[in-house]
């Protein structure tokens, strides 16, 4: 609803007088803080959980090129190069394990929550684009395609990493058999086996153990929002 005069940064009501100076300003002050402070927080969450992340994926890239380069120099121990290897990839499961266990039911929040945005906000903008046509200020063209566009970056952001994450996990197990495990002792190569095995099993990003965080959901949330914004769209000229 656009009205004129003047406007506070969210709209809102109070139950005293405050467009007369100086509460409108320090009001106006506020809101604009309070708007900062929750898009910080929010982003910072979100950048964090991504680092940790590409964190253990920086970690799984440096224990597939010890696997690969594992026998280059055969004054090393190769049973001790093992060793640590495995002891590094059982360290770097229960660390994804314990990510996924703090993380996941927020995961899910986020997940649903941003199919329902990007439905509504964008059945809100076509509604906008319809009944207004030319009229629509262009500051609101430019904040809906802000808006739309943060939404789909922080889903991606968290799909990227989970297929990053499933990606490097799983290479360990080419990386193990690309070495030259037919120069090691056998007991020496046995060891790779457990590495092969831990590796069949990729390491999954997850939202609320329901859905694993990878491409095919970014697609999938994109279809399902896009659904639900043309039934939306189809009941509304139905009614009309």
């Amino acid at each position: 609803m656009r009205t004129e005069g003047r406007l506070y940064f969210f709209p809102s009501y109070f139950p005293f007088e405050t467009m007369t100076s100086p509460l409108y300003e320090f009001k106006f002050i506020g809101q604009t803080i309070g708007a900062i402070y929750y898009s910080v927080t929010s982003t910072a969450v979100d950048t964090f959980l991504a680092m940790l992340i590409l964190h253990v994926c920086g970690q799984l890239s440096r224990l597939r090129n010890n696997l690969i380069h594992l026998n280059t120099d055969p004054r090393k121990n190769f049973q001790m190069q093992l060793n640590y290897i495995v002891e590094r990839h059982n360290h770097l499961n229960r660390f994804v394990d314990t990510i996924e266990k703090r993380f996941n039911v927020m995961l899910l929040f986020q997940i649903l929550g941003c199919t329902l945005q990007l439905c509504m906000e964008c059945f809100h903008g076509l509604m906008l684009m319809v009944d207004d046509g030319e009229k629509m200020p262009l500051l609101e063209i430019f904040f809906f395609t802000f808006y739309i566009a943060y939404v789909l970056l922080q889903l991606y952001l968290y799909c990227y990493v989970g297929e990053k994450l499933w990606f490097e996990s799983s290479e360990l197990a080419r990386a193990a058999y690309e070495c030259k495990w037919y120069e090691l002792l056998p007991n020496e190569a046995r060891t790779l086996l457990l590495i092969i095995h831990r590796s069949r099993s990729p390491l999954r990003l997850t939202a609320g153990k329901f859905c694993i965080l990878n491409h095919e959901l970014y697609s999938s949330v994109l279809k399902t929002s896009m659904s639900y914004l043309s039934v939306l769209r189809a009941t509304i000229t139905k009614d009309e």
